[in-house]
Parts: structure tokens; C-alpha cells; sequence
């Protein structure tokens, strides 16, 4: 079974293209790799994987559910933990995390 099954993922930054038309089909089990230069999307695919950045365009399924209309259930299960800390110093660990 596919859980995550992309058509044709693009996502502009205005006139700036930053991912053009991936396909991917990544069933139970199976692991992948992102790799690339610097600029070449990465990022940006994986923040449409995790519901976080909507594409321009394409298509994503996660378990078989449309992955923006079902965003809030499947977010439940979706974990993306960025290169860059999210997190504020002032703040204690507890309210980083609230």
C-alpha cells in the first residue's frame, strides 16, 4: 500500500519557481533521501510532505486521504523538524512547547 503518493508537486515563491512537477510514490516500509544543491527545493518538498507549505499546484495523498482537506486529521500523525530551531529563548522549554 502507498502511503504517500505525490502528482506534479510545484510550489512558486512569486515568480520564482522552487520545486516543478515531482511525482512520488512511497509505499509502507520504504525510505527516502532528499538530496541536492542549495536551492534546489528540498526543503520546500519537505514542507508540503508534512502539510506545512501548500503546493501552487499537484496533488498529495498521505494514507490514502487528500493531504490539505484532511490537513488537521493527518497532522496528528506528521512530524517535520526543521534544519533551523523553531524555538524562542526567552521562553522556557514548557512554553516552546504551548
Amino acid at each position: 500500500m502507498s502511503v504517500i503518493v505525490a502528482n506534479g508537486l510545484t510550489h512558486h515563491f512569486g515568480n520564482e519557481p522552487a520545486l516543478e512537477g515531482v511525482d512520488l510514490v512511497l509505499d509502507i516500509g520504504e525510505h527516502m533521501a532528499v538530496l541536492g544543491d542549495n536551492g534546489a527545493g528540498k526543503t520546500t518538498l519537505l514542507r508540503i510532505l508534512a502539510t506545512a507549505l501548500r503546493p501552487t499546484a499537484g496533488r498529495l495523498q498521505i494514507a490514502g486521504l487528500d493531504a490539505f482537506r484532511e490537513r488537521r486529521r493527518l497532522r496528528h500523525y506528521l512530524g517535520y523538524v526543521a534544519h533551523a530551531p523553531g524555538l524562542y529563548p526567552a521562553l522556557s522549554a514548557t512554553e516552546n512547547l504551548q
